[in-house]
């Protein structure tokens, strides 16, 4: 079972962009989706029976174009390098812990970020970050393939 593919991010604020360029990319559908700036709304994106690749920017911590990948339950355990901080005002580690905290199950699964530091309206994606772009779709790909058990283990 291949896994589902949870991209966030703003369509419209620099490098927070590479979310949804990512799912048009992919191809947006039922495993696929751009989900915006969902916050705690990120949990109705999880289901617990699926595998899931939650693809976002990476606010703090990483520098820009840097891949960062870990799976669910280290980034809930650890969080991101440096600052969990986040465009989305609840973040997604944040709001795995709210889903944990509520009792939910987390589904399987790993967190795909790409560094970036141009978050604001209208600004465009920075070259280092577009750049890197294609890599994270084709890593995306990648481990949208493997069985469940290697989605998640170490990168």
């Amino acid at each position: 079972m291949s896994a589902r593919v949870r991209a966030l991010g703003s369509e419209h604020n620099g490098d927070d962009r590479g979310g949804y360029e990512l799912a048009a990319a992919l191809g947006e559908g039922p495993d696929v989706r751009f989900v915006g700036r969902p916050g705690p709304g990120l949990l109705e994106h999880l289901d617990p029976s699926r595998p899931v690749l939650l693809v976002d920017a990476v606010r703090r911590g990483a520098t820009p174009g840097q891949l960062v990948e870990l799976p669910l339950r280290a980034l809930v355990e650890r969080g991101l390098p440096g600052d969990t901080a986040s465009s989305h005002g609840l973040g997604v580690v944040d709001a795995l812990r709210l889903a944990l905290a509520l009792g939910r199950d987390l589904p399987e699964g790993r967190f795909v970020g790409l560094g970036g530091d141009s978050f604001s309206p209208g600004q465009p994606m920075r070259p280092a970050v577009r750049e890197a772009l294609p890599r994270v779709i084709e890593r995306v790909r990648a481990l949208r393939e493997r069985p469940a058990a290697e989605t998640t283990g170490a990168a």
